[in-house]
């Protein structure tokens, strides 16, 4: 059973709204039906529930339940890859959902063959570049690291700023 809605902060039921990457679930169930996602340990197991089989979450906390040969190897090959571009392409992962703090959430970030197109909480939400699916490239807001904002901003980009911002605090309501 998946519960949308809390009730008061006292006996809270489901998901409390930053401790889990559930603003990406619009994004990633944008993606055509079965593409894999790589998500981290913390939320792979979420997303999957949310996503309710769209999408396959690589790398899934659920591993004990739902474990395969391919979260095997998904684990071994990108979770300690310092240049994980072989294994992202060899499992056909189209979108990423990682921790802004993780070193591969900076690899994407510096990898022109990835876009992030979506900021949730701690997390950052990466599509292929060319893929449809998760909107315009995040250029004025940083994806990774404590700044929330990149250094050098120019008009346009500020006013993707405010646009982004928007975007954002819709996706909250």
């Amino acid at each position: 059973m998946w519960f949308e809605s809390r009730q008061g902060p006292v006996g809270e039921i489901g998901v409390p709204a930053l401790s889990q990457p559930m603003g990406a679930v619009p994004t990633l169930r944008s993606l055509p039906a079965g593409s894999a996602v790589f998500a981290s340990m913390d939320s792979s197991a979420a997303l999957g529930f949310a996503l309710d089989g769209r999408v396959r979450t690589l790398v899934d906390s659920r591993t004990p339940m739902h474990f395969d040969d391919l979260q095997f190897a998904m684990s071994r090959d990108l979770q300690r890859a310092v240049d994980p571009s072989a294994g992202l392409q060899r499992y056909g992962v189209r979108a990423a959902v990682v921790e802004r703090d993780s070193g591969l959430c900076a690899w994407l970030d510096g990898d022109a063959r990835w876009r992030p197109v979506q900021l949730a909480g701690a997390w950052s939400v990466f599509v292929r570049e060319g893929e449809a699916a998760g909107g315009p490239r995040i250029t004025a807001l940083s994806p990774c690291g404590p700044r929330w904002v990149r250094a050098q901003c120019s008009p346009e980009a500020l006013r993707e700023l405010a646009a982004q911002l928007t975007r954002l605090l819709a996706t909250r309501r």
